[in-house]
């Protein structure tokens, strides 16, 4: 909430002077409850658990990104990041990940109807890949 509320007052100021800011809180000292809290960002829900095997994942991921064909890879980890790092925000910043993998992996340019292209993009190509039926929801 502090962090929140801090980085409204900075977004406007930034916004009003166009600068960059970022806000971030590490850490709460409190000498008289005798209370010092270090913040770390990280997921309540680990993708991988086991260092083994995040290490792998993380290799896998680091090849993706020296894949020339793979150009929107940065553009969707950044978003991922920013859902993890801004709780409040998760939701849209999962959209915005997942809608630019559809766009720039699973679109196909050929089509010129925009309905169309999203269609195909999404229900098709997304859905098959991830085994999403509609039977399952």
């Amino acid at each position: 909430i502090i962090e929140e509320a801090v980085r409204m007052v900075v977004d406007s100021y930034c916004y009003v002077k166009s600068y960059a800011y970022e806000v971030e809180i590490t850490d709460i000292k409190c000498k008289e409850l005798n209370m010092e809290y270090i913040f770390g960002v990280r997921g309540e829900w680990n993708i991988v658990k086991d260092d083994s095997e995040s290490n792998e994942e993380f290799t896998k991921i680091i090849k993706l990104f020296s894949d020339p064909q793979n150009t929107s890879m940065n553009l969707i980890f950044a978003d991922f990041r920013r859902a993890i790092k801004y709780p409040s925000m998760t939701a849209s910043f999962c959209f915005r990940a997942i809608e630019t993998l559809r766009q720039y992996s699973f679109e196909d340019i050929s089509i010129t109807d925009d309905d169309k292209r999203r269609m195909d993009g999404w229900m098709e190509k997304i859905r098959n890949r991830a085994r999403f039926y509609q039977a399952r929801f």
